[in-house]
């Protein structure tokens, strides 16, 4: 196990993109100081904890400005226990960062920066909704390694309305020529209520084919790995040693805190979710209120499931005799159907000691998944 981490959630974004349904929106400039002001008192009143990464999501953290960002930093540092060599990651989007901010945010004590690029198609990202182009991604990218940071990776979409295995193929050549430590590469998932399902269903748009097919998987496994990147998760590739930790520790199982609006953390068991909207959590966190608003104590045979659920999604798979001890259930007794269904239909791999995916079974991980928490 890496160790417990920190999240923390900004809930703004410069724009709101085409597909998003993540918990973010623009906000006014008083919104967003209030904001901070919140999760400032929140981690305050947090519980401490030993931690071995921390990230700053969202949203887009990097609509703050450098030295709010490193206030909010600062703060987790001085309230929980970070590990000597932690991996502290922000996010940020293309256009809203250049090198001195980056300078300064190297300085303030991140050491890994998560850039939302998407694309590197100036068509494809104008029907994102995205609020950048090409040219600013690469300059963003240029921008960051000047400013010291060695630990750099790229989040990309496939799969977009009209997009051809073609027009992937030429984004992720144009990603590797950046040669960042870590990929991120997602097929696109339409979300109910978004601008872009809604065009599709209204007939504006494709509706998007073929991404998760295995003729574009396997060509972006292959590529990638020979341009050094490993697969080690279904949709992340990255140089040896450049795994993001912080995302180990979520697929492992481990524990972690999680602060901001939205926000869910997972502790002694419990998992627990904050207020979702704002500027709700924003009144409720400067008044020392409670921001929890759903939390669930996990039996051990639940907890035994979400862990196979997550640790399939690594390549590495999951090792049965270290969650019989962590849950205190052998899971190769408890789901033994469910495993000798699996392996013969070609989609587990049982083999010395550990269960992984087959690369038939990761194409279809969510309903493999299902099987172990019924």
């Amino acid at each position: 196990m890496i160790g417990p981490g920190v999240y923390v959630h900004f809930a703004f974004c410069k724009s709101k993109c085409l597909y998003c349904d993540f918990n973010s929106r623009p906000g006014t400039r008083s919104e967003q100081i209030a904001y901070l002001d919140a999760l400032l008192a929140e981690i305050e009143r947090t519980p401490s904890l030993d931690a071995a990464t921390v990230y700053f999501g969202g949203g887009t953290p990097t609509v703050f400005a450098p030295r709010e960002l490193a206030r909010v930093l600062h703060a987790v540092t001085a309230r929980f226990v970070i590990a000597p060599g932690a991996e502290i990651t922000l996010e940020a989007n293309p256009g809203t960062v250049d090198e001195a901010s980056l300078r300064a945010l190297r300085k303030a004590g991140f050491n890994r920066l998560s850039l939302g690029v998407q694309s590197l198609r100036d068509a494809e990202l104008a029907l994102l909704g995205r609020a950048h182009d090409a040219s600013q991604a690469r300059q963003a990218v240029a921008s960051a390694r000047a400013a010291g940071f060695d630990n750099l990776s790229l989040d990309l979409i496939r799969g977009l309305p009209g997009q051809k295995l073609e027009h992937w193929q030429e984004t992720l050549e144009a990603a590797i020529a950046l040669e960042p430590d870590h990929i991120s590469a997602y097929g696109l998932s339409l979300e109910d209520g978004t601008p872009l399902e809604e065009k599709v269903e209204r007939g504006e748009l494709p509706r998007p084919r073929g991404s998760g097919s295995a003729r574009w998987v396997d060509w972006t496994v292959r590529r990638l790995k020979r341009a050094g990147y490993r697969r080690y998760e279904i949709s992340n590739y990255a140089r040896p040693g450049r795994e993001s930790r912080h995302n180990l520790n979520y697929w492992r199982n481990g524990e972690y805190a999680g602060i901001g609006a939205g926000a869910w953390s997972y502790r002694a068991g419990v998992r627990s979710r904050n207020v979702a909207d704002p500027c709700e959590y924003t009144r409720l966190a400067l008044g020392g209120e409670e921001l929890v608003c759903e939390a669930e104590k996990l039996g051990r045979e639940q907890a035994l499931g979400e862990a196979i659920m997550l640790g399939l999604r690594l390549t590495e798979g999951i090792r049965t005799d270290e969650l019989a001890r962590r849950y205190g259930i052998d899971p190769r007794q408890r789901y033994a159907d469910v495993i000798d269904r699996l392996v013969k239909g070609r989609l587990l791999v049982d083999e010395q000691g550990a269960l992984r995916l087959t690369s038939k079974g990761l194409l279809v991980q969510n309903a493999v998944a299902v099987e172990f928490l019924q």
